[in-house]
């Protein structure tokens, strides 16, 4: 006679040490992966706001910064140092006399940098831009960018609220 051996059901303890070892690199693996997104969308918001900032200085100059060779520094936000750099542009073209031109060409950089000093970080914005010699830019019809230029065909002018005359029965 046969005696019939029967196996309690179960794992046995090393089918269960294999499966958590298993479990703790596919973990591992997975908070590297989260982790370098976290860092990544800081890392972008960083650049971001670091883009935004280099646009506003160069959309500044000829509004709040006279259009004519300086460099200008300042920091924002505890985070960011920003440098604005306006040179007279030259050209290496010998067809071309600057100087007799009735506007100035103005190279414009706009540097942001941010970061600790083992890893600094840093965006940077370049733009020509025309000077009519008063120290402001020109805008696309010529009027200054301080104000609207009256003489304009696009600008409308609408009659005063109070004054009905047209309307009246």
């Amino acid at each position: 006679m046969k005696k019939n051996k029967t196996r309690a059901g179960g794992f046995s303890l090393i089918e269960v040490l294999v499966a958590f070892a298993i479990l703790a690199l596919s973990l591992g693996v997975l908070m590297r992966i989260f982790g370098g997104g976290v860092k990544m969308a800081v890392i972008s918001e960083d650049y971001s706001r670091a883009v935004m900032l280099a646009e506003s200085n160069l959309s500044a100059v000829g509004i709040e910064e006279a259009l004519e060779e300086s460099v200008v520094e300042g920091d924002s936000e505890e985070k960011y140092h920003w440098t604005l750099s306006i040179t007279q542009y030259q050209t290496e073209d010998e067809e071309i006399d600057l100087d007799k031109m009735s506007v100035k060409p103005y190279l414009i950089e706009s540097r942001v940098e941010w970061g600790q000093e083992d890893r600094i970080r840093s965006v940077v914005l370049n733009t020509l831009r025309l000077s009519s010699g008063n120290g402001t830019g020109l805008s696309s019809n010529g009027a200054s960018p301080e104000g609207r230029n009256d003489e304009d065909p696009f600008v409308s002018t609408f009659p005063d609220a109070d004054d009905d005359s047209e309307f009246s029965d």
